[in-house]
């Protein structure tokens, strides 16, 4: 019997130190973030070591979720982490909360010693763990899925671009060459008349609202000729530009400084321009 209990105890302390191990095993080397979350909000000592990468700091001893999240994503997304993780620590149903949650895709900036930071994009995944002691514990997935967001933008920008090239190809087939090649010139000097528009100087309220309704005249011309030729691409990107001037002409007075925005919606009617 002695010699039984002795035996069964080697045993457990034998299974208990293969399970740790596997556990050490799987911290170092997993490249996802691991840890455990507790019941009060606390991140438990045990983390992989991929985690310190992740975040970029050492230190992750009494820390709860939304102090390691705080310092690299927006104010927004702080909220919705806080609702979010509050709900699941309130211990609401854990399955549909682990369903319902909005921090699989989490654009993050990522300090750097010079003081700026890298953008990247992290996935945050709750599963609960049964435990009797904490039934409101959880294991916490961080992934580092920014590749696979470029890929697809950069998926999704291909598709913009062959829907572009169709249109174009289309309206050459039914309006054929020299009517395009006209649209292309009309445009063109269009273009080219807003940029000189827009470098006016101008110091009065008059001069500005001058170059207001010189440059909303040619971006509805080059809106209606796109239109008529099904370019959605760039007549959405001139609608834009119109409604960008739309709302400065409602403002009571308008600056120089108001202006400035303009360049952004400029640059992109060009892209699709140059695209054509």
């Amino acid at each position: 019997m002695f010699i039984s209990a002795k035996r069964h105890e080697r045993e457990k302390q034998e299974l208990l130190d293969a399970s740790n191990r596997l556990t050490e095993a799987i911290l170092k080397n997993t490249e996802q973030g691991l840890f455990l979350l507790d019941g009060r909000d606390k991140i438990q000592p045990q983390v992989s070591q991929s985690l310190a990468a992740l975040f970029r700091r050492q230190d992750f001893g009494n820390l709860s979720f939304e102090k390691l999240i705080a310092p690299i994503v927006t104010a927004k997304v702080l909220t919705v982490a806080r609702n979010y993780v509050g709900g699941l620590l309130s211990g609401g149903p854990r399955a549909e909360a682990a369903e319902s949650n909005p921090l699989r895709d989490v654009e993050v900036r990522l300090p750097k010693a010079d003081g700026t930071g890298d953008a990247a994009h992290y996935s945050f995944e709750f599963d609960p763990i049964e435990n009797s002691r904490d039934p409101r514990l959880w294991l916490v997935r961080v992934t580092d899925i920014t590749l696979r967001v470029q890929t697809e933008r950069e998926l999704e920008d291909l598709r913009a671009q062959i829907q572009t090239q169709g249109e174009m190809l289309r309206s050459v087939l039914q309006v054929g060459g020299a009517r395009l090649a006209a649209f292309l010139q009309r445009t063109d000097a269009s273009m080219k008349t807003i940029n000189l528009v827009l470098k006016k100087p101008a110091r009065e309220e008059e001069a500005f609202r001058a170059k207001l309704e010189e440059t909303l005249e040619e971006v509805d011309r080059v809106r209606r000729d796109a239109a008529a030729f099904k370019l959605s691409a760039l007549e959405g990107a001139a609608r834009q530009f119109e409604d960008s001037l739309h709302d400065l002409r409602s403002r009571s007075s308008l600056s120089g400084s108001e202006f400035l925005p303009l360049a952004v919606k400029l640059d992109q009617l060009y892209g699709q321009f140059a695209f054509l």
